[in-house]
């Protein structure tokens, strides 16, 4: 990895970087729900593809059919102690009861929340929770897939999560990646799952704690598959240009989804508008991927792209590069970062290079359309970097595993977890 570069190259090609283009996509996005399969992501997608047309960059839109789940509205109403309605979500992929109304006792288990962003993704519930059987459940967190699963196992007939906050997080809580296939497609969760926010779920545990409390809810969320656009750039490079590297982020958001990750998709353009314009100084390729699917798809997008070109990808991919959130506000930490083994050195150098600031990485998670594992593609990065610790803890920020990896009560989850 310590191969000698021609430093005044990079120089060159760093002093073309400006804010113009960023900017104005960032504020253009700032009108846009690019929620999976809308207007508003189509809209978003021809708005990017527009300036690779002014700039002769060659590329292709892909529109796939993907398989997602797109939350919309539920409720929960308390209907003993007392009456109450309660404002909640449905995660995508939670079963759908439509307008049929469900009732049932709750009954509370705590699990507590995630101390870090790796304990998000984990399931910690307590060994004896007794008999479960047509209880719904409600518990501390994010609707993971390992708790929906284990309560689902447990015989429970929903399960209502309490976010760490003041607004209820997005989420999907199927273990499936992608589209099913015939040996995983009887894994989507099986009973309906919903959240509330931190101070109502909190009231309604101290309800339990008093007596019986016996709700009805509904979990409507459009299921089934969506045409989809995926931008598919390639810059050529010079010496072996059918080598490349894949440098990747998403376009779909919940809400407008500003740090996540319309600030990817805004560096992602400004990326190929300089190695485009200086692609003669390209030894191999850069190919760039924009996808879509990946909030409320578990990354269909970019699991489709492994699947339509795993054959070339396997070839000719050196390695791929995730480009999701940078930018963040506050976001001056590198002690979180992902990348695999075979590239530690290589990659703590560029974090130092570019920020002159020390950086540790670990074995990337199950997340971040990291989707081309199994074709043994070096891949490194995801979040660009974190708050600092001290400063989460003065913020009472907590870890949600999308912008820069935390967010506190009074802020949106915009990212996917």
């Amino acid at each position: 990895m310590n191969q000698k570069v021609d430093v005044s190259v990079e120089k060159a090609l760093l002093a073309e970087i400006t804010s113009e283009l960023p900017l104005t996509i960032l504020e253009r996005f700032s009108t846009l729900v690019r929620e999976s399969g809308s207007e508003d992501e189509r809209i978003a997608a021809d708005y990017l593809a527009g300036f690779l047309k002014d700039w002769d960059v060659p590329h292709q839109i892909h529109t796939p059919d993907l398989y997602l789940s797109v939350p919309k509205k539920s409720s929960l109403h308390v209907t003993a102690p007392l009456e109450k309605e309660y404002r909640i979500k449905s995660p995508s992929f939670s079963v759908i009861t439509g307008d049929e109304a469900i009732t049932g006792e709750v009954v509370y288990i705590p699990t507590g929340y995630a101390k870090g962003i790796n304990d998000i993704f984990g399931a910690d519930n307590p060994k004896d929770m007794g008999d479960l059987t047509g209880k719904v459940i409600l518990t501390e967190g994010f609707p993971m897939p390992g708790k929906v699963q284990e309560f689902t196992d447990k015989g429970a007939a929903a399960i209502l999560f309490i976010s760490p906050g003041n607004n209820i997080h997005e989420g999907i809580c199927t273990t499936i990646w992608g589209a099913p296939d015939l040996t995983n497609i009887h894994d989507e969760p099986g009973i309906p799952v919903m959240a509330i926010n931190k101070p109502d779920g909190q009231e309604l545990s101290a309800l339990c704690e008093q007596g019986a409390v016996h709700v009805t809810f509904k979990t409507n969320l459009e299921k089934g598959w969506f045409s989809c656009p995926i931008i598919d750039i390639f810059i050529e490079g010079t010496e072996e240009p059918e080598k490349y590297v894949l440098l990747h982020g998403h376009l779909d958001s919940w809400h407008e989804g500003i740090g996540d990750n319309a600030t990817g998709n805004a560096a992602l353009l400004e990326m190929v508008r300089i190695l485009h314009s200086n692609r003669d100084k390209l030894k191999r390729s850069v190919r760039v991927a924009i996808w879509t699917g990946h909030s409320t798809g578990r990354y269909g997008g970019s699991t489709w792209f492994a699947d339509e070109f795993g054959l070339d990808l396997e070839k000719n991919c050196i390695a791929s590069v995730n480009c999701d959130s940078p930018g963040c506000r506050w976001a001056t930490s590198y002690d979180h970062m992902m990348w695999m083994s075979e590239v530690d050195e290589f990659c703590t150098d560029v974090v130092k290079d570019a920020v002159n600031l020390p950086s540790k990485g670990g074995r990337p998670l199950r997340a971040g359309d990291y989707s081309f594992n199994n074709i043994g593609i070096t891949s490194f990065f995801m979040l660009s970097s974190t708050i600092p610790e001290s400063l989460l803890n003065e913020k009472g920020y907590y870890p949600v595993g999308g912008a820069a990896a935390i967010l506190n009560g009074i802020q949106k989850k915009t990212g996917c977890m």
